[in-house]
């Protein structure tokens, strides 16, 4: 009998022991509540975020990312800044604690973004006005929600895939935005001077403001484009069902 126990006793021990240690971390559980602090002394203007966290951009002269959640979680999260490019991602291996109700915030500290690459199902938010000449913000696959405020001389945002969305607010001079499968927008509060081309290739609404700007609206799929203000001009390709809609009236 004692036999028997030392002989499951020493499998369970080789069994954890030739866990690699991010696997082991499904039997100790998320840990204590804890904050990772990662710095750097380059300048970033490109952005790569994936997975299930919640990203937070704050314009900042510092470049840094501040996580908080559980402390086995954090040490999982993978930060790598090169060449003026941020890269965040989840490299946590168990299921259950990647769920909903394991959430991981990622503060990042920015100066002047230009790119955004971003392909999280989570939310990607902006706690104040981002500044720079340029913003193309580039959104693939999961259904994870974007609300940033801009002031720049262009912008574009597109989703290629998935059930992402986008809220922008604040203003441009000119920009292009498009959506694709099941995706849609809402930019009603996004100030755009000049010219604002919209591609529609989602069953999704695209809601837009159009006010004393040149509207270049394309529509391929059953999805509406809905503008709010006077545009100074309208242009409209369609091959899809959807349609055109003037909110105003």
């Amino acid at each position: 009998m004692e036999m028997i126990k030392y002989l499951v006793m020493s499998t369970v021990l080789l069994f954890f022991s030739c866990k690699k240690a991010n696997e082991r971390i499904c039997f100790k559980g998320t840990g204590e509540a804890s904050e990772r602090i990662v710095n750097s002394e380059m300048d970033i203007d490109t952005l790569y975020l994936y997975d299930n966290l919640y990203y937070q951009l704050i314009p900042s002269n510092e470049s840094k990312v501040v996580l908080t959640g559980g402390e086995n979680l954090l040490e999982h999260i993978e930060v790598d800044f090169n060449n003026g490019r941020l890269s965040v991602s989840n490299k946590n291996k168990c299921k259950f604690l990647r769920s909903f109700k394991n959430e991981i915030h990622a503060k990042i500290y920015v100066d002047s973004i230009t790119y955004i690459y971003y392909e999280g199902s989570k939310e990607l938010v902006s706690s104040d006005t981002l500044f720079s000449n340029e913003l193309r913000l580039f959104i693939r696959d999961g259904a994870g929600s974007t609300n940033l405020t801009l002031r720049n001389g262009y912008t574009s945002a597109t989703v290629t895939h998935g059930f992402g969305d986008f809220k922008l607010k604040g203003q441009t001079l000119s920009a292009y935005l498009s959506c694709s499968t099941n995706s849609y927008c809402d930019t009603r509060f996004f100030k755009v001077k000049n010219n604002l081309m919209v591609n529609s290739n989602t069953v999704g609404n695209m809601l837009v403001n159009a006010s004393e700007a040149n509207l270049f609206a394309t529509i391929l799929e059953s999805g509406n484009i809905q503008y709010v203000g006077t545009p100074t001009s309208v242009s409209l390709e369609s091959s899809g069902e959807g349609q055109l809609v003037d909110l105003n009236n």
